[in-house]
């Protein structure tokens, strides 16, 4: 065994031992390893399987285990249960899709310091704009990130090429009055990019579903989701606002991006099946003995990163399962 899969299988260890030595942690690139390793399961142990959708431990260690955990992400958790032929399938699987879709703004010379290149918002801190609801009748909310790194990247990326045109295509309108390179200066040093996180809405239609099954074994995801319809009027409200509270600045929406990469929805947790695939503990609803633990359980979502819930969601699952009841089936 190598000295990655040790160095992993010791951190697995020690996060184990919240579950009084009952829970065993795997992750794909080393379950093969540790199977041959001759692993061995107590009658009592939990398996949190990270497979990332090919499902080698579960099928190796089946019998063995007495709880399974799916812990993948907010998509290949989906995708292991739709292709698992044993596990229930509730009408909802790979139902209620949701990403967090971006408008981009540009907004220059604002006259303050922008502090450009200092670093972004997520990683400073320096500020998070964040909106409850858009409007009275528009009850969805934003959450923003000011991006400085853009203008401080090297030449080719995106967002700093088109950002300093601007920049330059403004310092050159001004006229001969101050000096083309001082304006530049003054015009970038105050320039800000911010990304507005929008609020999805649940809606049936998104979907996410099973493209194919990749040599390797790994699920290729088929995703059906749009921008939600009331985007458009998010990006108007918003620029709208900004340039309200800015008025000596250029307010200019740059784009949007469909996705920020933070999966939500598809194994949502309800009460009944019904509605969803999961109940409040995260127990797979007609499964005693499947949880799953992912963003894919979010019924809803805020416009904020979903990580914090999720590690907030782990602790809760891991007070729940560790007196570890005996399952009927």
């Amino acid at each position: 065994m190598s000295a990655h899969h040790d160095v992993v299988r010791r951190e697995f260890a020690r996060q184990a031992d919240g579950f009084g030595h009952r829970g065993s942690f795997f992750a794909a690139a080393s379950t093969a390893d540790w199977i041959d390793d001759g692993a061995r399961l107590a009658a009592d142990e939990i398996v949190l399987d990270a497979g990332g959708g090919a499902g080698d431990l579960s099928r190796a260690l089946a019998g063995r285990a007495r709880q399974f955990v799916v812990a993948c992400n907010g998509v290949d958790s989906c995708l292991l249960l739709q292709r698992s032929p044993d596990v229930p399938k509730p009408a909802s699987l790979g139902k209620y899709f949701m990403d967090h879709s971006i408008i981009q703004l540009g907004i220059y010379d604002t006259g303050i310091d922008a502090k450009p290149g200092y670093g972004d918002s997520a990683q400073t801190g320096m500020l998070v704009p964040f909106f409850e609801q858009v409007a009275p009748e528009l009850p969805v909310s934003m959450l923003a990130e000011i991006q400085s790194g853009s203008l401080s990247e090297v030449g080719g990326a995106l967002m700093r090429d088109i950002m300093l045109r601007d920049v330059l295509e403004q310092a050159v309108a001004a006229g001969d009055a101050v000096p083309l390179r001082r304006r530049v200066r003054e015009i970038w040093r105050s320039t800000l990019d911010l990304w507005f996180l929008v609020e999805p809405q649940p809606d049936p239609s998104h979907t996410l579903s099973i493209d194919r099954i990749e040599a390797s074994g790994q699920a290729i995801p088929k995703v059906a989701i749009e921008y939600p319809a009331y985007f458009a009027d998010c990006v108007e409200r918003l620029t709208g606002f900004v340039q309200r509270h800015a008025p000596r600045a250029r307010v200019k929406h740059l784009g949007s991006i469909p996705t920020a990469f933070h999966w939500l929805g598809t194994t949502r947790m309800s009460t009944s099946p019904a509605d969803g695939c999961v109940d409040s503990a995260l127990r797979y609803h007609d499964l005693e003995n499947l949880y799953v633990l992912s963003t894919s359980v979010f019924p809803s979502a805020s416009s904020a990163n979903p990580t914090l819930t999720l590690a907030a969601l782990a602790l809760r699952l891991g007070d729940h399962l560790a007196p570890a009841v005996p399952a009927r089936h």
